[in-house]
């Protein structure tokens, strides 16, 4: 039985745990993924938290849907480095796990910038429902939230902030925005420089004009970087921390290492953001390309008798 190892449980990894699984091939499929929850569509997580998603439309899988597809999933676990020698990764609490395939889809992650301050208590990346969680329980006390970044993120946070009678101020290129709700303040054409704190916990914001502005908790949305830190030294091809695939999304100069998803970057392609159905769809794919490797494999031991 050829073991399967995908790295991230999210539209690829999931895609192309379940292409395998519904294939005549038998596998044994292991899949590691850093969150504590089954398959959830992230693209849905503002409006999960805004309370206009519920369970049934986040949630892509239970529990009970691995078990019964003999699917492993090891929740809350990182991977932190590829043995691509012995064909094995090795995981945060030192175990190690081998492989016969292995499929890289662990995504991207919202980069913090780098300033003083970036690791106070209070100071959150949009990235996950671990995140949700943890915005909700400090909402319980904040008045007033600052949400970084630019773009239709920002301004969908802002307002589900707002209708949670918060006070918003977004800081970033937001132009020609119409905020909508008297809560929302438009702080343009701005940059953090620190995040202050007396104690452990954010305060304030300090921005390049030499503003300061106070908060309660502060919010970063977008400007995404791919979740690659533990490929390095691993002798992948990367661009910008992506991993350069071939045209079947197989890793360059790896014959059974796959990529796909936000975290991949076929050879030549022209770079670009991928939605939730795209990396889904490269999930299967790679799936597809394994099971057709295994059928070669083995019609070409048949016309050796």
């Amino acid at each position: 039985m050829k073991k399967v190892i995908i790295i991230g449980n999210s539209a690829a990894g999931f895609a192309a745990a379940k292409a395998l699984r519904e294939s005549s091939c038998d596998f044994e499929i292991t899949v590691i993924s850093k969150s504590n929850y089954p398959c959830y569509k992230k693209d849905l997580l503002i409006d999960y938290f805004a309370g206009s998603a519920k369970d049934n439309d986040i949630f892509l899988a239970s529990d009970k849907f691995y078990q019964d597809n003999s699917i492993k999933l090891i929740k809350g676990m990182e991977v932190v480095r590829i043995d691509g020698r012995r064909q094995g990764v090795v995981l945060k609490d030192k175990n190690k796990i081998s492989y016969d395939f292995l499929i890289i889809a662990s995504g991207e992650k919202v980069r913090l910038p780098d300033i003083p301050g970036k690791t106070k208590e209070g100071v959150v990346t949009l990235n996950s429902l671990e995140d949700i969680k943890i915005i909700t329980d400090k909402l319980l006390i904040a008045t007033t939230v600052c949400v970084v970044g630019s773009g239709d993120l920002s301004m969908r946070l802002a307002r589900a902030l707002a209708d949670k009678s918060k006070e918003v101020k977004v800081i970033g290129n937001n132009n020609n925005v119409e905020p909508l709700q008297d809560r929302i303040e438009l702080i343009n054409n701005a940059e953090v420089q620190e995040i202050i704190g007396e104690s452990k916990e954010a305060q304030a914001l300090k921005l390049n004009s030499g503003k300061a502005i106070g908060t309660d908790l502060v919010l970063f949305v977008g400007n995404y970087t791919p979740e690659s830190d533990f490929l390095k030294d691993a002798g992948f091809q990367l661009e910008n921390g992506y991993i350069i695939t071939d045209e079947n999304f197989c890793c360059l100069g790896k014959t059974n290492i796959f990529a796909c998803g936000s975290i991949a970057r076929k050879v030549g392609a022209v770079v670009s953001q991928k939605n939730w159905d795209e990396a889904a769809n490269e999930g299967v794919l790679v799936g597809q390309n394994i099971i057709n490797i295994l059928k070669e494999q083995e019609n070409s031991v048949c016309q050796k008798f």
